[in-house]
């Protein structure tokens, strides 16, 4: 069997894709599993509380704690959930199965978007796999 300029580089660029994507994965992943610690701004009635570190801090008198505890928790639920969403696309891309992955990275896409619209971590996973 001969291979030609261009299967080589098809081929290539698969390689070069894959680990690409990889690289995009291992970011969002390790970003998804900070969210609620590193935060972002965010207000509970007057109070600015922009993480889970900030929101346990809170004392108790604080009327809006339960609120912004229940938020934040929420946070790091849902980065935990993109996070293993993520470790399934790798291994399926591992696997060969890029269906498997592109699943689990919309899912990924699709919970992020519960929490902030844009979807900055995973929106671009997703634009790399969406073509």
């Amino acid at each position: 069997m001969a291979f030609t300029a261009q299967a080589v580089g098809s081929y290539l660029e698969e390689i070069d894709m894959s680990s690409e994507l990889n690289q995009l994965l291992d970011g969002a992943i390790a970003t998804s599993k900070q969210w609620a610690e590193k935060g972002w701004p965010m207000t509970f009635g007057r109070y600015e509380v922009n993480s889970v570190i900030e929101a346990r801090a809170l004392a108790d008198t604080v009327n809006t704690r339960i609120e912004a505890n229940a938020y934040w928790e929420d946070v790091a639920e849902v980065g935990e959930e993109t996070a293993e969403h993520g470790e399934v696309a790798k291994k399926a891309l591992a696997e060969g199965n890029a269906m498997k992955a592109k699943q689990h990275i919309f899912s990924a896409f699709f919970e992020e978007r519960k929490i902030n619209d844009a979807a900055p971590t995973w929106g671009p996973v997703f634009a790399a796999v969406d073509k």
